[in-house]
């Protein structure tokens, strides 16, 4: 599954896996050049960002390379990795994953939700604090299909959603474009359940500004 948080970024690097016969284990530069990734011949996930990339690999581990490094939990306070390397807290088990750069989540086998990163406002029930080194459970998550992060540009825009293990969504995260899809227009440090979705729906994402579901109906 290629997942990014931009429908352009998405189309365009589809575009070029057709027309470079490029495989799923292969990263697709914009400059119209397939790189193989050898290393990630057996992923079963791939998220990519403006920052950097990330693979769940079929051991379970989840990897990543890209820009800003430090952000992505490499363990390198280095500007850039350039192959994947394995991101601390979240070697094995690891079902699904996604990522801004700035934050990034893990579903777990066990259907558990962590996060590290600006993970504060998912974990610790604020809106605003200092990043998370590490990964922190968000327990209000628990049994969560689907993570969805966005963030960047406006502070105003960064917020998560999630599709529950009852097919609902919650989110959490700043509010000012009325992205959460809650009742009030605050923002909220702990997820809210997302106003006529509390069951029935399939995945979620979300761009700056909004937030979109797609049902199962």
């Amino acid at each position: 599954m290629l997942r990014t948080h931009s429908p352009q970024v998405s189309a365009a690097l589809m575009k070029l896996v057709t027309k470079h016969n490029c495989t799923f284990a292969a990263l697709c530069a914009i400059a119209i050049i397939c790189t193989p990734l050898t290393a990630l011949a057996q992923a079963k996930d791939i998220v990519v960002t403006s920052n950097g990339s990330c693979a769940v690999t079929t051991a379970g581990a989840l990897e990543c390379w890209g820009a800003v490094a430090s952000a992505l939990g490499t363990g390198t306070m280095s500007t850039e990795v350039r192959r994947p390397a394995a991101v601390l807290g979240a070697t094995s088990s690891v079902n699904a994953a996604t990522t801004t750069g700035e934050t990034t989540c893990v579903i777990g086998t066990d259907a558990s939700v962590k996060c590290r990163g600006e993970a504060y406002l998912l974990a610790q029930g604020q809106t605003f604090g200092p990043p998370s080194a590490t990964f922190l459970t968000v327990a209000s998550l628990a049994g969560a299909s689907q993570v969805s992060l966005i963030s960047g540009g406006n502070p105003g825009a960064l917020h998560a959603c999630a599709v529950t293990s009852a097919g609902g969504v919650k989110c959490c995260g700043t509010n000012q474009f009325r992205q959460l899809g809650s009742t009030t227009g605050s923002a909220a440090g702990a997820p809210v359940d997302v106003v006529g979705l509390a069951s029935g729906v399939a995945e979620v994402h979300g761009g700056r500004y909004f937030t979109c579901a797609r049902t199962t109906a």
